[in-house]
């Protein structure tokens, strides 16, 4: 009897309010499912709270950093979102006809270009200058449109 009563006192002891409560954190995750190359929308979201012991540090909780941005790999329902499945959207497509701008003080010259590389809001692509057949590096800074960055000598590259 007295091992019973020992045994009970030490699972009252244990199961009882003297855990520590876990932390939590409040996470953005897909209300459905999404496809890759969807954009992100805010209305495709929703919080859930979990463990902060169970969020890797790869795991996106910030909806500034998830809306606006293209699913690279299927996000199920309610899973929580990793960097590596997200990314900026690609604004230019590799053989896309896009708009290239030249632009100084003095000037502003536009002509249309082939790009060479897929590219996302700033990012540094080839194009190739469809009258002179020259590939030159130009920013993308729209929809099919980049900007030719022009050297500080006023040469351009």
């Amino acid at each position: 009897m007295k091992t019973i009563l020992s045994l009970l006192m030490i699972f009252v002891s244990f199961s009882g309010p003297a855990l520590a409560e876990e932390e939590t954190v409040e996470v953005y995750v897909p209300a459905r499912t999404l496809s890759t190359g969807e954009i992100i929308a805010e209305g495709d979201l929703q919080t859930i709270t979990v463990p902060e012991r169970d969020l890797s540090s790869n795991a996106v909780v910030d909806l500034k950093s998830l809306v606006g941005m293209e699913v690279k790999r299927t996000l199920r329902e309610g899973s929580i979102i990793r960097k590596n499945a997200i990314a900026a959207p690609l604004l230019v497509r590799k053989k896309d006809l896009i708009t290239l701008t030249v632009q100084t003080n003095q000037m502003r010259l536009t002509t249309q270009g082939q790009a060479m590389d897929d590219g996302a809001m700033g990012d540094v692509i080839r194009v190739m200058n469809l009258t002179s057949k020259k590939v030159i590096s130009a920013v993308v800074s729209g929809k099919q449109s980049a900007n030719v960055v022009v050297a500080s000598e006023g040469v351009l590259p």
